[in-house]
């Protein structure tokens, strides 16, 4: 058997950066719990639903349907979170990091076996309106820490249940359902609204409750 000699290994060796250490162990705990493997090629979208998601600094949005069923959450976020997103020194959750952190609310949801998991094993498109989401989800890339934490999350989330993602920008003024939810939750307009977007929904379910802290929240970022 051919090794390697000890004087060489030194001379070989190569320094692995942060992110390259962080990324093993993403992988690490990926098969550890014992995920399916996945294709490299982008296929065709099989989810035939509606699923959108929106921010802003009052709270969060978004709802996904189920043939004639909308699933639908919302939130505020908390007292240490507002806080973050208005300080000047540092900023560290800006609208981008809410966007995206609304974003993988929408996703885990929809994979939750209680609801029927109707993201599972599928194929999704995704509508977000915040377009540096949108490329940080589709390059895989991240220019700053926690948004490549957010990032982690979003993607060990869809590994887990089989979920292949193309998300989409989605211009703001068609926005309208999840914009309502992430300023107004569930008001009056909201309901007007969907009605009007999607008149083919009969029934309206609010999923709100099911999304744990252990997901919700953002302090980890703080």
């Amino acid at each position: 058997m051919l090794t390697t000699p000890p004087h060489l290994l030194a001379e070989n060796s190569v320094g692995l950066t942060f992110w390259t250490l962080r990324n093993i162990r993403w992988w690490l705990e990926f098969y550890a719990n014992g995920s399916p493997r996945v294709r490299c090629i982008m296929p065709k979208v099989t989810y035939r639903g509606d699923l959108e998601a929106d921010a802003c600094g009052l709270g969060f949005g978004g709802f996904f349907t189920a043939g004639s069923t909308m699933h639908y959450f919302f939130g505020t976020w908390s007292v240490d979170e507002l806080e973050s997103f208005e300080s000047e020194e540092p900023k560290t959750l800006n609208i981008n990091a809410l966007e995206m952190a609304t974003q993988h609310f929408a996703v885990y949801l929809g994979t939750l076996p209680a609801l029927g998991a109707p993201l599972a094993n599928q194929v999704i498109m995704p509508k977000c309106d915040n377009e540096t989401s949108v490329v940080l989800k589709e390059s895989y890339r991240a220019r700053n820490e926690h948004m490549a934490s957010l990032l982690e999350d979003y993607d060990h989330t869809t590994a887990l249940h089989n979920v292949t993602v193309q998300m989409t920008h989605l211009a703001g003024v068609l926005n309208r359902v999840s914009d309502l939810l992430s300023r107004e939750r569930a008001s009056a307009a909201f309901f007007a609204r969907v009605r009007i977007d999607f008149p083919h929904i009969t029934s309206l379910q609010d999923v709100s409750h099911l999304l744990p802290d252990s997901i919700r929240s953002l302090v980890k970022l703080l």
